[in-house]
């Protein structure tokens, strides 16, 4: 009320610090012919819907132990949610809204990543042991991400790792040998 009118709250500024706030409910409510407990009643629900809207949003485990998920498959969906946490698992928003609605779930109205966190923790307990299984299994494959899988393409795979060179290098007897400029 006051964002959309900041005349009336200016106003009711000055009643309050001019009269006091008790004086300022009894004139309201003998204004709107209501009791004194009942504007009180009133105030103290604004109150609890702007605590409402301040509240931090909840975190990881907390959203974890309020998901109604088999206990069986809660250490799955505890990895994945982790790596979803941390960007390894759906980075992207679009991809997020994609699997959210390929469970099922309407993703229209999600604007974040982390507001929909309790959507896909919702969603991966309704999944079976078996697809978390492989999803957690599809994590682990692309730890290296994307760009560590094109270097492999493009160099091969024998220049995955330094170590594996020095190997090659030493069987086929270069050792550490500079070439000549």
């Amino acid at each position: 009320m006051t964002a959309s009118n900041p005349l009336l709250a200016l106003h009711t500024k000055l009643l309050v610090t001019e009269y006091g706030r008790k004086r300022v409910i009894e004139a309201l409510a003998e204004a709107e012919d209501v009791g004194f407990e009942t504007i009180e009643r009133e105030l103290d629900a604004v109150r609890q819907r702007k605590a409402n809207a301040r509240r931090r949003p909840k975190t990881l485990p907390e959203l974890l132990k309020e998901a109604k998920i088999d206990q069986t498959k809660l250490p799955l969906v505890e990895r994945i949610a982790r790596a979803y946490d941390h960007k390894r698992y759906l980075p992207d928003l679009w991809r997020v809204r994609r699997f959210l609605e390929s469970c099922g779930v309407d993703a229209s109205k999600v604007r974040t990543r982390r507001a929909a966190l309790r959507s896909v923790i919702e969603a991966l307990g309704g999944l079976t042991a078996s697809d978390l299984t492989n999803i957690e299994a599809r994590l682990n494959d692309s730890a290296r991400g994307d760009l560590g899988i094109i270097a492999d393409q493009i160099l091969g795979p024998s220049s995955t790792s330094s170590q594996t060179n020095k190997e090659t290098d030493r069987e086929r007897g270069q050792g550490n040998a500079t070439h000549p400029i």
